[in-house]
């Protein structure tokens, strides 16, 4: 496949997301109104049959010539997706979620003849008032407090990690995310059952309040891992399927017991009777219908629940790209509130070429803008897109961190505010180690994430491996005070050499990473600049503004390699 088709492929996922985002947001309007669906957002019985794309081009051709109200950028959107239909079925390529889907020809008018404008990108350079006034998000430095097997951790993980709070707080830590919580099929927590039920392969609901009240204690905020795109049935139905959910664990607000009604109707292997899914199918288990009402209201509950009661104070939504932004705004909003830390998972494939990842990759971190903006900034999202380039820029490639507007080309150099950057995971590294950063450069990664704007995560398992060397560059990060929308001035980005300023708000970095050493008038020999810390091809240097140059000699102190 070509390049120019392996792009359309994935424009059209996109394009044809966008499409779904529409149909809920109409979909969920009209819910609101207690007024009847619009037509295009169930798939009628004879539709069933259809390819995606002739499905997804009559709903798209149903907006465009129905009632329902659409603003600009959405009529563009729907204009876009039908472009690319038409495009893929000239070509004969393979779309759909299973990739089954093969394209043969184009109902005519699939190139609508009307003049739209195009559909503006978002590309933060400003950030938004509410985004401004996020002390949640400027000055958070989060820790995942967990790997892949903690859950088999002996002696309960929630009383080892309540055992090293004090450190968690010594290295700078400003916030914990914490696995899931409620009862799962799975021991690791991602396959929820009865969520009221804390009792978990992590340990007892009293161990995990307790370490919530002891990291709260040391000065630290504790996020909780957030399962809600799917729910694992305990009973079947009269038909043989696992479609009844219980609840067995008293307490107030709405009930979770639910039944078919709750599943989403276009899940393939389950038999649920609610509206299509607003995102992607997850698989495994039932993915939940979140434009019901009564649902997201019970998940409010229980989400005010964990916040007033357990004491969680912020939300880590996994395979948040199953349901549709809005909802994860209203769920923020419903609890700990936009100004508390939040983040989304939002992983989906990089762009790809023959000769490995594209240096540019514009339309995977527009996909995350969309999401963060759908959302309303009530939620930042993990950076996948930083990972990626800089996974592959520590190979001696380090002319791929800066983009053609000489900012750094993950999210963070469009919306740092919303940036949540990461070397590796408990899913890319750790013993699962689907897509690890490598293990010799990593130390390049951490001085790279933990120097720049964003909102850095460390991995557990390279705190409890490298944690002094990580420490002293959250030191050296706080004593600069730089902050997540701080901004970043490149001064080279070659095979070999990367060199970067941060102005914090009391004093500026000077980040150099790679294999070479000499730097020639890249730092004058007249600046105030001193060697801060450093290690294995990094090295940073900092030097504080006027007001705060007393303090510098606290810096200079830090024992360095």
């Amino acid at each position: 496949m070509s390049t120019r088709q392996t792009l359309s492929l994935r424009a059209y996922g996109r394009s044809s997301q966008v499409l779904s985002n529409i149909r809920v947001k109409r979909r969920v309007m009209s819910h609101r109104h207690h007024a009847a669906r619009i037509t295009c957002a169930t798939i009628p019985e004879q539709d069933k049959r259809k390819t995606y794309w002739e499905k997804d081009a009559e709903h798209a051709i149903d907006l465009l010539r129905g009632d329902v109200e659409l603003d600009d950028v959405d009529r563009a959107n729907i204009a876009h997706t039908l472009k690319m239909l038409a495009w893929l079925a000239s070509t004969g390529q393979r779309a759909g979620s299973s990739g089954s889907t093969r394209f043969t020809s184009a109902p005519e008018d699939l190139l609508p003849d009307v003049d739209l404008p195009p559909a503006e990108p978002v590309r933060r350079t400003k950030l938004p008032r509410e985004a401004e006034a996020s002390p949640g998000y400027s000055n958070t430095i989060l820790l995942q407090g967990f790997n892949w097997t903690s859950c088999s951790y002996s002696g309960g993980w929630y009383n080892h990690v309540q055992e090293l709070a004090t450190d968690i707080a010594s290295a700078g830590f400003s916030h914990v995310y914490l696995p899931p919580p409620s009862q799962s099929v799975s021991d690791e927590g991602y396959l929820p059952q009865q969520l009221y039920q804390l009792n978990s392969k992590y340990g007892s609901k009293d161990q995990l309040v307790n370490v919530i009240k002891k990291l709260h204690e040391s000065g630290v905020k504790a996020v909780a891992d957030i399962v809600i795109n799917h729910r694992c049935a305990d009973k079947q139905n009269d038909r043989g399927e696992w479609v009844i959910f219980s609840d067995e664990v008293d307490h107030a607000g709405s009930s979770l017991s639910w039944g078919d009604w709750a599943i989403v109707g276009n899940d393939p292997a389950f038999s649920g009777t609610g509206a299509p899914a607003s995102g992607e199918i997850y698989g495994p288990a039932p993915d939940l219908d979140h434009s019901n009402p009564a649902l997201r209201g019970a998940l409010v509950d229980w989400l005010n629940w964990l916040d007033t009661e357990i004491g969680y104070d912020g939300w880590r939504f996994d395979f948040a790209k199953g349901y549709s932004p809005i909802f994860t705004e209203e769920y923020v909003r419903s609890s700990v509130g936009p100004e508390s830390f939040c983040v989304g998972e939002i992983w989906t494939s990089c762009m790809y070429g023959p000769n490995g990842l594209n240096a540019n990759q514009d339309p995977h971190r527009q996909v995350l803008a969309d999401w963060v903006d759908a959302n309303k900034s009530t939620s930042s999202v993990f950076d996948f897109t930083t990972k990626a380039i800089l996974q592959e820029a520590v190979n001696d490639q380090f002319w791929r961190l800066k983009d053609e507007r000489n900012r750094p080309p993950g999210f963070i150099g469009w919306w740092p505010n919303r940036a949540v950057t990461f070397v590796d995971n408990h899913d890319t590294g750790g013993t699962q180690n689907h897509w690890p950063f490598p293990q010799e450069h990593l130390m390049q990664g951490y001085a790279y994430i933990l120097t720049h704007p964003g909102i850095p995560c460390v991995f557990w398992d390279h705190f409890r491996e490298y944690g002094e060397e990580i420490a002293r560059l959250i030191e050296v990060r706080k004593k600069a005070d730089v902050k997540a929308e701080s901004p970043v001035s490149i001064k080279a980005a070659e095979d070999r050499l990367y060199l970067a300023e941060v102005t914090g708000d009391r004093g500026s970095l000077l980040i150099k990473l790679g294999s070479q050493y000499e730097l020639g008038s890249l730092l004058a020999p007249d600046s105030k600049y001193e060697l801060l810390t450093s290690g294995a091809n990094y090295a940073v240097w900092g030097k504080l503004h006027p007001k705060w140059e007393k303090t510098l000699n606290s810096l200079s102190s830090i024992e360095v390699e």
